[in-house]
């Protein structure tokens, strides 16, 4: 039902069609005003977006909020370059969603008209925010993003930061539910989570009230990082 790619900062949703999720491009970094760098920079992004729906045989491709780095407006120097990148992206896939997050302020001024902005998006049992607002409601499954998790990684020599995923049981009044939180696309910031106890981690997720039962920490490679439960909150 849900496959996290490896290697690729996206996960694949097998429903009536097959749907690639990714979050956080983070388009047009501030301080960028080459109208050819920031052209190409979105057009090199939207492109690896579609090589990899294609790679997968996705029809459809979600991103989970935050395609622009501004967060109130759109740039001017930005507003061609998401128009031309999102009808070529909606010309090659049968549907092209975003739901919305922090970073997206008028985002609709820039992008096709058949690429909708929403705030959610439900598939079945399968509920897609940005994660930068909590729910109410929550479904079986909850994939979010917003926080760019990063795991430190310590070798023999050196020491680096690496994009990582958040898998996890989560409850709300005895009603367990998975929490699935995706890495950032781009090559922004990360939030460090090697730092953080269960109950740390459990104030990210994005539905109210909820609490940790469980949680693996993935590399993109799908390695095993960290893993933790409520009982022992001891890294293994």
């Amino acid at each position: 039902m849900i496959s996290l790619l490896p290697g690729v900062p996206a996960l694949v949703i097998e429903k009536a069609s097959r749907t690639l999720v990714v979050a956080d491009l983070h388009l047009s970094p501030s301080g960028l005003t080459d109208r050819e760098a920031v052209r190409t920079l979105v057009m090199m992004t939207l492109e690896s977006l579609l090589k990899s729906a294609r790679a997968v045989g996705a029809s459809r491709l979600v991103i989970a909020g935050d395609v622009k780095d501004t967060i109130s407006y759109v740039p001017r120097i930005l507003l061609t370059p998401l128009r031309e990148g999102f009808e070529r992206l909606a010309d090659a896939l049968n549907e092209v969603l975003v739901v919305r997050g922090n970073h997206d302020g008028q985002l609709e001024e820039a992008l096709p008209q058949r690429v909708p902005v929403l705030s959610r998006l439900e598939l079945g049992d399968i509920v897609v925010v940005h994660g930068h607002s909590r729910l109410d409601t929550f479904a079986r499954f909850v994939i979010s993003a917003h926080i760019h998790p990063v795991f430190l990684k310590v070798f023999k020599s050196h020491a680096t930061l690496a994009k990582c995923w958040l898998l996890a049981r989560a409850e709300v009044e005895d009603t367990e539910f998975t929490w699935l939180c995706i890495p950032a696309f781009s090559r922004t910031w990360g939030f460090r989570v090697d730092t953080l106890t269960l109950d740390e981690i459990a104030r990210l997720i994005p539905v109210r009230n909820a609490s940790m039962v469980s949680l693996r920490v993935l590399s993109l490679d799908l390695l095993l990082l960290d893993s933790r439960d409520n009982l022992s909150a001891e890294r293994v």
